[in-house]
């Protein structure tokens, strides 16, 4: 039936989808290291501080474009 086919065609492009899904999250996967390693890389390591920007203020734009509505 046609309800059949457009089911199995929708479960084909997902398993698909999720393919390519699986494939773009493994980039992102750490990858692991000994205890040891990690700790000597962490005692050697200085600690680096954020860098905190300040937001820039608000400004109100006055313009006379829509003053005619009132």
């Amino acid at each position: 039936s046609a309800t059949a086919e457009e089911s199995a065609a929708a479960s084909e492009e997902l398993s698909g989808q999720a393919e390519m899904l699986k494939h773009m999250v493994e980039a992102f996967k750490l990858k692991t290291t000994s205890a040891s390693s990690k700790t000597a890389r962490s005692t050697s390591a200085s600690p680096v501080k954020p860098v905190i920007t300040p937001a820039p203020e608000p400004s109100i734009i006055l313009d006379d474009l829509d003053m005619d509505k009132y």
